[in-house]
């Protein structure tokens, strides 16, 4: 059964409504208020935690907080300071494009390999071992 007002709207003047079964409604305005039906995040995520489309955080402060581990499956571009508070391993290689500092120490369990012109300036003694071409220009 159908019923429209020639409006589009059904006007039941000094009537109430209800609704013995389930009812289905985009919207509800309430005299000048308009409700729209809305969900906790837990509850969307149980219905389905993917989408295809980009999620973008715009909060000031914290866009993202986690309590464990984040998974990236693709590259990660970080425009600002980074800060690790505990150990940060690569598995493959760490390209950087401008200077690396460190405000404490370097430890490293494998070999380091320079490429290219390489300076050191330190207030302690240095060992090297030099292993290239014995014709090789000294250092000045």
């Amino acid at each position: 059964m159908s019923l429209n007002g020639l409006s589009g709207y059904l006007d039941i003047p000094n009537a109430n409504l209800r609704v013995a079964g389930a009812g289905q409604f985009s919207s509800i305005n309430v005299g000048s208020a308009r409700i729209f039906a809305s969900y906790d995040l837990d509850v969307v995520t149980a219905k389905g935690n993917t989408t295809p489309y980009t999620i973008e955080f715009s909060n000031a402060t914290t866009g993202l907080a986690t309590t464990s581990n984040a998974q990236i499956g693709g590259d990660l571009t970080v425009a600002g300071n980074t800060t690790v508070s505990s150990n940060l391993t690569v598995a493959g290689n760490t390209m950087m494009s401008s200077n690396l500092e460190l405000s404490s120490n370097l430890i490293l369990n494998e070999d380091l390999f320079l490429v290219g012109n390489t300076q050191i300036h330190i207030n302690s003694k240095v060992v090297t071992e030099f292993t290239g071409h014995m014709d090789a220009p000294k250092p000045p």
